[in-house]
């Protein structure tokens, strides 16, 4: 009888050891997890911006309105991006093109950048 309970201290001694071995391993990749999420988050807010910026101006060039768009620091989910829009007149096969570059960076780490080509209007 009592060489069953040494057995069974002794099994629980090994199950609590292995538990905590893979503990810390579980805890990292959890992290891991929602860091990643954390980076897939200021990812798609920087696109979101990008594209807000850039259907704003086509509006405004197609309708010729003056809609207020975006620039500079801008706080979206509690976060600060800088969003700049730059012009560059462009000739492709003698069509004047406009090319606007949006470029939305949070903190300086992550940037996402995006043209879009009009046609000058005539």
């Amino acid at each position: 009888m009592k060489r069953r309970k040494g057995v069974f201290l002794l099994w629980t001694v090994i199950v609590v050891a292995v538990v905590l071995l893979l503990l810390p391993s579980v805890f990292l990749g959890i992290r891991e997890t929602f860091h990643r999420e954390r980076i897939g988050e200021v990812v798609a807010d920087e696109m979101f911006l990008v594209q807000e910026v850039l259907e704003i101006q086509k509006y405004n060039r197609v309708f010729h309105e003056s809609v207020p768009y975006p620039t500079g620091e801008v706080m979206r989910n509690g976060r600060v991006y800088q969003v700049s829009l730059k012009e560059i007149r462009i000739d492709v096969d003698g069509v004047p093109l406009t090319e606007l570059v949006c470029t939305v960076s949070a903190n300086g780490k992550f940037s996402f950048s995006a043209t879009l080509d009009m046609e000058v209007p005539r």
